[in-house]
């Protein structure tokens, strides 16, 4: 595969996996203003509130990013997971990214929700879902919410992990879903929700 040059060494951030398999290997991303991935601390918070659910999990992430989120569930256990985001340059270090981890269980594909949203064929519905998109952009949450509900996306004990500069309140996103944990911590929100309905009315 053909890295472009905005993926050279001197271009690439740094991000480390903290658990499962794929422990201590490091992923590559470009060096853009918007791409942060998740503090280790919290990447270690989220996967201990999560628990055994992440085990042979149908992933969704859907702004992607370093794709620390992830590769970080594929490496705990889960069975699949959709890696979407906007940049070229990421989609191309996500591949490689894959590559290295010589893993086939990550679908990267290249999406600008919601300007442009990809086709998923769905054999099955999500159970895991990460929703982190650039900090300070709420509203793409809210939209990624009920584009997950309407188009029946999600299982009905999904679980969802938003990630966010400001709290959440479920009742706000306009879909059934129930607030397992919060935290705050740095300027970041993290939440835990649970989806316990099918598409929105």
């Amino acid at each position: 595969m053909n890295i472009r040059h905005t993926n050279s060494p001197k271009h690439l951030r740094k991000v480390r996996i903290i658990g499962g398999q794929w422990r201590s290997r490091v992923l590559s991303f470009p060096n853009l203003p918007e791409l942060r991935p998740s503090k280790d601390s919290t990447r270690e918070t989220l996967f201990n509130w999560i628990g055994q659910h992440t085990k042979n999990a149908n992933c969704l992430d859907l702004f992607a990013g370093s794709g620390a989120l992830g590769f970080e569930a594929l490496s705990r256990g889960a069975k699949h997971c959709v890696l979407i985001d906007r940049h070229p340059a990421t989609i191309d270090a996500l591949q490689e990214n894959a590559r290295r981890l010589r893993t086939t269980q990550a679908d990267i594909i290249r999406g600008h929700f919601p300007r442009h949203i990809p086709t998923l064929d769905l054999n099955t519905p999500f159970s895991l879902v990460f929703l982190d998109p650039p900090f300070k952009k709420t509203e793409l949450i809210y939209q990624a919410a009920r584009w997950l509900t309407s188009n029946q996306l999600l299982t009905n004990d999904a679980i969802i992990y938003i990630e966010s500069a400001q709290t959440i309140e479920p009742h706000d996103i306009t879909c059934n879903w129930t607030l397992y944990r919060h935290q705050y911590r740095g300027g970041v929100h993290s939440h835990l929700l649970c989806s316990s309905a099918a598409a929105e009315e």
